[in-house]
């Protein structure tokens, strides 16, 4: 098996369980946010469910831009009706991400498998293609006991690309100080994403898969929540 020099690892669905955009906003009914905003639940949903579609648009058609959260989050408002000023679109998507953040929660093993790397003196990297204000999901990582295993975070929200895109890797190795190798692995859930990503710039990859409808995969490895610990011990 390839050593490991370094570990670029995605965060949502692979260290943590996320639910869905849709979730995050109804759960925020009755703050103050949607009392200014005068957003019932019927809106909440549909608003969520149109953010959640703009959202996956992002991973389709070969896309490798990064559009400003606030743009998905005002296109999404207007798609369904609804007119508000930026600076209650930046409120309203910040207190629907804290409450997303919130809901997600870390998987049994990422804590065992991330001290484990830790402990091996391992550089390891988050390469996320979260969408949203980087503070909000920096805050979240500290929160879950996640942040201190990382030497590197890489939020495509805070450049202009995201994965497949190699820019976005690249700058995970240059933050890293490695260069690309089959030392190097990248680690995720998503085939075109990460997987495909990471073996355009020639990297060892693993994909963590929830069902066994996803093993068809072109990683060099595949595992899921109840072997992936110890695919890792025994690396």
């Amino acid at each position: 098996m390839t050593k490991i020099q370094a570990v670029m690892f995605d965060l949502g669905n692979t260290l943590t369980t996320d639910i869905s955009l849709t979730d995050g906003l109804t759960s925020i009914e009755g703050s103050s946010i949607c009392d200014d905003l005068e957003l019932d639940i019927k809106q909440l949903n549909a608003l969520g469910d149109e953010i959640d579609r703009c959202i996956a648009k992002l991973y389709t058609n070969n896309n490798t831009n990064q559009p400003h959260w606030l743009d998905i989050w005002q296109q999404a408002s207007i798609s369904i009706g609804l007119n508000f000023s930026s600076y209650e679109i930046e409120r309203l998507c910040r207190a629907h991400l804290k409450a997303f953040v919130r809901g997600c929660t870390v998987k049994p093993y990422s804590i065992p498998l991330l001290k484990y790397l830790k402990d091996r003196q391992i550089p390891l990297c988050l390469v996320s293609n979260m969408t949203g204000p980087v503070d909000v999901f920096d805050e979240g990582l500290r929160e879950k006991g996640l942040a201190k295993f990382f030497d590197a975070v890489v939020w495509s929200s805070e450049i202009s690309f995201r994965k497949p895109n190699a820019k976005i890797f690249e700058l995970a190795l240059k933050k890293l100080n490695v260069e690309a190798s089959k030392d190097i692995w990248m680690v995720g859930d998503r085939e075109r994403a990460d997987i495909i990503g990471g073996q355009a710039l020639g990297l060892t990859t693993v994909r963590v898969i929830a069902n066994q409808q996803d093993k068809n995969s072109s990683a060099d490895y595949v595992v899921d929540g109840s072997n992936i610990l110890e695919f890792f011990y025994s690396s």
